[in-house]
């Protein structure tokens, strides 16, 4: 917020806004599957990352880290 204001009005109340970059192929690959699990309903491709950052939180971490 900034002076009382939302920066963002498509924002939900309680939640944050990240920008994730993905290559077109990936971008492509990622609305087609959304689509055919949850169908072309408005709000699902934010669905869908947020079930996929859970995922990764909560998966086991990887022998190798990137530093």
């Amino acid at each position: 917020m900034y002076g009382g204001k939302r920066l963002s009005p498509n924002v939900p109340s309680g939640k944050r806004r990240m920008d994730v970059y993905l290559t077109e192929e990936e971008e492509k690959r990622f609305r087609e599957t959304v689509f055919k699990r949850k169908g072309m309903k408005k709000g699902n491709i934010s669905e869908a990352v947020q079930e996929a950052v859970l995922l990764w939180i909560n998966a086991e971490p990887s022998k190798t880290t990137r530093k």
